[in-house]
């Protein structure tokens, strides 16, 4: 096991001590660190089990919270101006349950079971990035497939005697 884990810090990325025994050596201040702890713990009493992830950017003056569960690529950013000022985290605790809503779920704590009914395409939960209704959100999810399946970003794989080949034929435009 290393005592070492890669940073963000001023836009460079850089290796340091994940332990620090002096506090000169730290990478961000630690009134920032202090504020990383609080939100991780609002956002684990509030949601709990959802593997909560929290990206500080002292320079830029704001930190991203994730779900790893869900996607650590698409979170919530918060500028910390506000965040110092706010004693109970108020926003963070609407980030977070936001989050759990754009893909579906509903606010509280973690479960197998609502995890795996989730919006899921291609091995991804996919966020509802749009307040259009149902029918709407669908027709733009087939959009985006039969787009993926013309630009060669997905492929079809068919079983021989499969009678779904109709079906990926007009998913792909080509029926």
């Amino acid at each position: 096991m290393t005592n070492q884990v890669t940073v963000q810090h001023e836009g460079h990325f850089r290796t340091v001590e994940a332990f620090v025994d002096d506090p000169n050596k730290m990478v961000l201040k630690a009134g920032l660190i202090g504020l990383c702890k609080r939100i991780a713990a609002v956002l684990e009493r509030q949601y709990p089990g959802w593997l909560w992830a929290i990206r500080p950017d002292e320079a830029g003056g704001i930190i991203d919270i994730f779900s790893v569960r869900i996607d650590g690529k698409w979170g919530y950013t918060l500028h910390t101006d506000p965040l110092h000022e706010d004693e109970n985290l108020r926003a963070v605790t609407e980030a977070g349950g936001e989050i759990l809503e754009r893909y579906g779920f509903p606010r509280g704590a973690y479960s197998y079971d609502v995890w795996k009914a989730g919006n899921w395409r291609f091995g991804t939960l996919v966020p509802l990035l749009t307040d259009k209704e149902r029918g709407m959100q669908r027709a733009m999810h087939a959009q985006m497939v039969r787009q993926g399946i013309a630009t060669g970003q997905i492929g079809l794989i068919v079983e021989h005697g499969s009678n779904h080949l109709g079906a990926a034929l007009k998913a792909a435009g080509r029926k």
